[in-house]
């Protein structure tokens, strides 16, 4: 009898002691515990991938426009072009992004040299000669293949006696180099403008200085002729 009571005690003990076990809760809670932080590394992995910050554009207060260089630093310089002027330039992509502008003696220079420029003697070499209108300025389009097989794409903006030179070589893949023409934009009327309209209006003719009744007019002065630039310039 007495052995027989040893032996379902013990088996209680052993009962006892694995539902102590089994029932535990520190293990299971523990357990639970890294969840949230696995919610929070999530969230900061979603942020990291968020797109970078748009890159600032170039701003030239002097000419009154802005024009995007994908970043880059344009660095000025001198091309042969007989109506003078600095040009600002940088590698984009594979080719290299430029622009300049000019201020002419009237509007109606400026716009004459803009239609009769011509950067190759070759027509077979003109891919694009159109008409444009950039922010409601007259404009024209012009992309020719070059004898390296890329392609320059010049575009013209005038704004009164101001005329803007946006160019672009590139090869294969345009998406940069549309990126980069597209994003010129007039940000004010600039010195081009207002020096042309103090101008016109200096030369208004007066009851003075009018000339006499009968008198022929003075014939206009024709334009300069175009830069003719060869397919090695850019």
């Amino acid at each position: 009898m007495i052995g027989r009571l040893v032996v379902v005690l013990s088996l209680g003990c052993l009962a006892g002691c694995g539902a102590d076990k089994s029932d535990t809760p520190s293990a299971s809670a523990t357990s639970a515990k890294p969840a949230p932080s696995t919610t929070v590394t999530t969230a900061s992995a979603s942020v990291s991938a968020s797109p970078p910050a748009a890159t600032a554009k170039y701003k030239n207060e002097a000419g009154g426009y802005e024009i995007d260089f994908h970043g880059e630093t344009p660095a000025e310089s001198v091309k042969d072009d007989p109506n003078g002027g600095s040009w600002h330039e940088a590698a984009v992509g594979n080719g290299v992004a430029l622009i300049e502008y000019g201020d002419y003696t009237n509007a109606g220079e400026a716009e004459g040299t803009m239609k009769v420029f011509m950067p190759t003697r070759d027509p077979e070499a003109i891919k694009v000669d159109k008409e444009i209108s950039v922010q409601g300025q007259k404009g024209r389009d012009i992309e020719m293949t070059l004898k390296s097989g890329k392609v320059f794409w010049i575009r013209f903006v005038q704004l009164d006696k101001r005329l803007y030179k946006i160019g672009v070589v590139y090869s294969d893949d345009k998406t940069k180099a549309q990126s980069f023409v597209d994003s010129f934009r007039i940000t004010k009327a600039g010195a081009g403008a207002s020096a042309s309209a103090s101008a016109s209006a200096a030369s208004a003719p007066t009851a003075a200085t009018a000339p006499p009744q009968g008198a022929m007019p003075k014939p206009p002065t024709p334009p300069k002729p175009a830069p003719q630039p060869n397919n090695d310039v850019f």
